[in-house]
């Protein structure tokens, strides 16, 4: 192993020899040149990008501009739409407040026609019990006369058959009617 210490050795004294003067301004221009070359290479580089980047931004800006006016255009479109079914709906809320007084009127009508009608209906019914009455009093007096007729003629058969069918009705008789029944009746007990 020392036979291998000594090339290294000999390359560490080949490589430790001072620069000359020459050599390290030689060294320093192509650094500066290689510098500026990087540098200008750089430049060129960001101002490329920045020429593409502002290219982009107008391309973007036009776009932008482009999109603005249409959504502008949009914007218009709705209000006038909006605008237009406020007016409907305005339109639409006056109609139903107009039905909603109809119908509160019909309600009112419809009401007061329901208590005209059941009035009518009590009316129509009483009319009924009154005719009842009237009929089962005319039926009863008819009764009556054809009993006191049978009487007069001394048939007294007859006057049984009208005073059995006049019981069913004598209830509707009146105060003389019910007196005269009841003088007939003893006739036939």
């Amino acid at each position: 192993m020392p036979e291998l210490k000594q090339p290294q050795e000999a390359a560490k004294t080949t490589t430790e020899q001072p620069l000359t003067t020459k050599k390290k301004r030689a060294m320093l221009e192509y650094m500066a040149i290689m510098f500026a070359a990087a540098f200008l290479l750089v430049a060129i580089s960001l101002l490329i990008k920045v020429i593409d980047m502002k290219g982009e931004m107008e391309a973007a800006n036009t776009g932008a501009r482009e999109n603005i006016a249409l959504l502008q255009k949009d914007l218009d479109a709705a209000r006038a739409e909006s605008a237009e079914l406020q007016t409907q709906l305005d339109e639409a809320n006056t109609a139903s407040s107009e039905a909603a007084d109809k119908l509160s009127e019909a309600e009112t009508r419809l009401s007061e026609a329901e208590k005209a009608r059941e009035t009518l209906e009590k009316t129509l019914e009483s009319a009924q019990k009154e005719n009842d009455t009237l009929s089962r009093r005319a039926q009863a007096n008819e009764l009556l006369v054809s009993a006191q007729a049978a009487l007069e003629q001394g048939d007294y058969a007859a006057l049984r058959s009208h005073l059995e069918a006049l019981g069913a009705y004598a209830d509707a008789l009146k105060d003389d009617g019910a007196a005269l029944y009841e003088i007939l009746r003893s006739y036939i007990d």
